[in-house]
């Protein structure tokens, strides 16, 4: 799936339509805000804006990197002998790891015949995603000569739960260089709780479909067809390579991998890319493009799809409300609920005396930072370290400093630490135990309704520029043409490039073994 349509069904999952706008208190009333939503979507959309910008050519700054790794259908394909595999398999029993008590791990373990061709002792596969949460699949298992393995776990907890899988694995040979142990992690704390066992289908190694294409200057819009698919060369400069096809070969161009070809090197090519219509031949022109620009011809998004206005836009760009005092006050008053209430969340001692002594300066450092990286909640966190070192203790009370300081910055409000830490207090001197639940859901409603409503109608769009606004109250152009095209980053002036994907058809698996916990012999579902 591509980006545009990744992003897209993001926006519409969100459920603009069902947004309420709120009006303003001040400037023209006929003017609705953007509700809190729609500024967040905007965020969002910024950011990916960030995210997802490419230039073409290749950056002053940029390195590429020799492979070293023989190419994959090379290093798949080398003769091996599954005997030793299969009859390891055969016989294998399923335990608890030697250190289960400490690391949680069982072992798949039994004799191998050849241990002793393995360089190595220990092995951790590449663990590949899978449709099935209760599976794990492991990818070319050097010591089991590139073959694959799917582990599926049939471990249920007391209460039938299915127990799923980390994605931990590592494949460890003997010190006698006899026996070969698959260690792997159960999702679960305690081995008294859970019983079953696990199933091993073994693959053969993955073989791959590939062809070889030009990328040199006279042979710029020659046509290809590989595995099925047709698509020609678009273009093809230093730093990039453009593929022209039918959208209706997208779904197998996207499972295509790349390495390029410069003299005799073989090239790794980051994962930079971008598909979609037309759209991207302008993004590649016009790599500059603004926001507004960007959003109405890369995403097809304008302001009729955010169900706003321009107007909205603009108003979203000026600090336009003023909250009342009644309602500044709400502010801090709750904010400093939020700390006290945050605070008897982690700490069983906390208390009045100790807030004051303690917490509450390292609340108000917390605000500080939060102030200093303009309310990123992320980049203020991560400058604790840097500055105070690994204590606990004051990082608890930063971090309620943070929470509440990137509400003050979105609002662009100044805090009273008067209120704040004086309703702090009074809830520290207000809790107890039994009535947490009744107190968490006050904390919760008055954040609601005095904290959010500010921070949504005082929070301005700073990005959005006039240009911006013009070009989001644009209609749309559709792009009704079948023709796509996928961009590539190469960062390199390459000869050539080889396009591979995976074949399906060795997918199919040789044997499925089940092995039970604490069992002795497995069974053998397939073959029969």
């Amino acid at each position: 799936m591509d980006i545009k349509t990744l992003l897209i069904m993001g926006l519409l999952s969100f459920g603009l339509a069902g947004c309420a706008n709120a009006q303003n208190k001040q400037g023209n009333l006929s003017v609705k805000e953007l509700t809190k939503e729609q500024k967040e979507k905007l965020k969002e959309m910024y950011a990916m804006y960030r995210y997802f910008q490419m230039k073409p050519g290749i950056s002053e700054n940029v390195t590429v990197e020799e492979r070293i790794e023989p190419l994959p259908w090379v290093e798949t394909e080398r003769e091996f002998d599954s005997f030793h595999v299969k009859e390891w398999l055969s016989n294998a029993q399923l335990g608890f790891g030697d250190f289960y008590m400490v690391d949680g791990r069982l072992s798949l373990h039994g004799t191998y015949g050849a241990c002793k061709d393995q360089r190595e002792t220990k092995e951790y596969p590449q663990v590949t995603p899978s449709d099935n949460p209760y599976e794990n699949k492991l990818a070319n298992v050097n010591m089991l000569g590139n073959m694959r393995i799917n582990l599926i776990s049939r471990l249920q907890s007391t209460d039938g739960d299915t127990l799923k899988l980390s994605a931990f694995s590592r494949f460890d040979i003997s010190d006698d260089k006899k026996e070969l142990s698959m260690l792997f992690r159960p999702i679960y704390g305690d081995a008294a709780d859970f019983e079953g066992g696990i199933e091993v289908e073994f693959l053969p190694p993955l073989r791959w479909k590939y062809t070889r294409v030009s990328l040199l200057p006279e042979d710029e819009g020659k046509e290809y067809e590989f595995d099925g698919v047709r698509f020609k060369v678009f273009k093809s400069n230093p730093g990039d390579v453009i593929l022209e096809y039918d959208e209706k070969y997208a779904e197998q161009m996207d499972n295509c991998k790349l390495i390029l070809i410069k003299g005799q090197k073989l090239i790794d090519r980051g994962n930079q890319m971008t598909s979609g219509g037309k759209e991207i031949l302008q993004f590649y022109k016009h790599p500059d493009m603004g926001f507004g620009e960007w959003c109405i011809t890369f995403m097809e998004v304008n302001c009729k799809s955010l169900e706003t206005t321009s107007e909205a836009l603009k108003l979203a760009t000026e600090n336009h409300y003023q909250p009342t005092p009644e309602e500044i006050r709400h502010f801090h008053e709750t904010s400093g609920e939020i700390v006290g209430c945050q605070l008897t969340d982690i700490l069983n001692d906390i208390n009045p005396k100790n807030y004051k002594e303690f917490y509450q300066q390292w609340v108000e450092k917390g605000y500080e930072a939060a102030i200093e990286f303009k309310g990123n909640y992320d980049d203020t966190m991560g400058c604790f370290y840097e500055r105070y070192g690994n204590d606990s203790e004051p990082y608890i009370g930063f971090l309620r400093g943070v929470d509440i300081g990137c509400s003050y910055v979105k609002a662009n409000l100044k805090p009273d630490w008067d209120i704040i830490n004086s309703c702090a207090i009074d809830f520290l001197n207000k809790y107890n135990s039994a009535d947490e639940d009744s107190l968490y859901s006050i904390i919760v409603k008055h954040r609601e309704e005095y904290i959010e409503p500010i921070v949504s109608r005082r929070e301005t769009l700073s990005f959005l520029t006039d240009k911006d606004i013009e070009y989001l109250s644009k209609d749309i152009v559709e792009d009704e043409s079948p023709i796509m095209y996928c961009w590539y980053k190469t960062s390199t002036d390459a000869d050539a490039m080889y396009i591979y994907k995976p074949d399906e058809t060795t997918n199919k698996p040789l044997i499925k073994v089940r092995y039970h916990l604490g069992g002795d012999k497995p069974e053998i579902i397939y073959p029969e």
